[in-house]
């Protein structure tokens, strides 16, 4: 299992479209999947490890960059999030 973090920064018809999911998955293309079907977007950039790419820290709360934080430095290996293990964020802004 490895880390990936997903994002989509994209402007669209309906306005810009930001996501990020970061999760724990066996391979990229599984990590994929799971984007897709939880946000429905198709364009997006994968990346392995935990990296919040400029403009999506504004997107996560700070008890979510506190856990974020102690995964990336190896301080926690618990589930990023109880049973899903994984965190992921949309906005939309028309």
């Amino acid at each position: 299992m490895c880390y990936y973090t997903i994002t989509t920064d994209k402007d669209d018809k309906d306005g810009q479209v930001q996501a990020i999911m970061i999760i724990d998955a066996e391979d990229e293309e599984m990590a994929k999947r799971e984007y897709i079907k939880t946000f429905k977007l198709y364009e997006y950039n994968v990346e392995e490890g935990i990296r919040i790419p400029d403009g999506f820290a504004g997107l996560l709360t700070e008890p979510i960059k506190r856990v974020l934080y102690k995964h990336a430095s190896g301080r926690s290996n618990l589930p990023l999030v109880s049973y899903s293990n994984r965190i992921h964020v949309k906005y939309d802004n028309e």
